[in-house]
């Protein structure tokens, strides 16, 4: 049996999934967190470090996109109906 989500939480496509708003909220959450550090840390980025770390660069994605996984399921774990 699948759990239900709360209200604010639940996507109109069905009960049991995330709302894309929430997911949009994590995913530009994300963004604004690099930006605030390149900000901070007052980094330049050019096309040829772009190029020289381009294999790390995909590793970061993967990196976001399991961040974006685990706080879509903490999410989920409290937003569930008891």
């Amino acid at each position: 049996m699948a759990k239900q989500l709360k209200g604010w939480a639940t996507s109109s496509a069905s009960p049991e999934e995330v709302s894309s708003r929430i997911k949009g909220a994590v995913l530009a959450g994300s963004g604004v967190i690099v930006w605030f550090l390149v900000s901070v840390l007052n980094v330049n980025i050019t096309i040829d470090n772009i190029i020289q770390l381009a294999p790390l660069l995909g590793t970061l994605g993967g990196v976001v996109w399991s961040v974006w996984g685990a706080c879509m399921a903490l999410v989920r774990w409290y937003a569930t109906v008891k």
